[in-house]
């Protein structure tokens, strides 16, 4: 609608359920205050993965899907959200799921690398030291050469900034 001069040019693929409602709200301050809010409901746009993610992964999917090859790689934190959306989002046959940094080790992180290891995506944790950073560069190195689509977390590329 903006941008009409894109459209059909660049990956899209319809993953949530949008406009998403806007609820109002009351907060209690700590001085006893009460204040009203108005809450942007994202986590009901989409049954299979909701939240804030989904906006951009229309566009990062999209093009991916449209991309040769059956396989995915998307690089994130440990437990990273993006992580798993892309998994659960994508069509393509193969995620692989690089994380780059160790977190700390938590429930919801433990939640989501076995989430993402329930659609059969693999896995490379950051904890091997060299060996994993060896990996992870062939890992890449092979997906650049097979020209098949490589996403960093959140909207830090142009497909993601520009248009979600």
């Amino acid at each position: 609608e903006y941008l009409p001069g894109v459209r059909g040019r660049i990956g899209w693929r319809r993953l949530g359920k949008f406009p998403t409602p806007i609820v109002d709200g009351e907060i209690k301050l700590e001085s006893g205050e009460v204040r009203r809010i108005q809450v942007k409901r994202e986590d009901l746009n989409s049954d299979k993965y909701a939240g804030n993610k989904v906006r951009s992964l229309e566009y990062l999917v999209g093009a991916a899907d449209s991309m040769k090859g059956d396989t995915v790689t998307v690089l994130g934190g440990t437990g990273s959200n993006q992580v798993v959306a892309t998994a659960v989002h994508t069509t393509k046959q193969k995620v692989n799921s690089v994380y780059l940094e160790e977190e700390d080790d938590d429930r919801d992180n433990a939640l989501n690398i076995m989430s993402v290891l329930s659609y059969s995506a693999r896995l490379f944790l950051p904890y091997a030291g060299f060996a994993h950073r060896i990996r992870t560069f062939r890992t890449i190195k092979s997906v650049l050469v097979n020209g098949e689509p490589i996403y960093f977390a959140g909207g830090a590329n142009p497909i993601g900034a520009v248009l979600a």
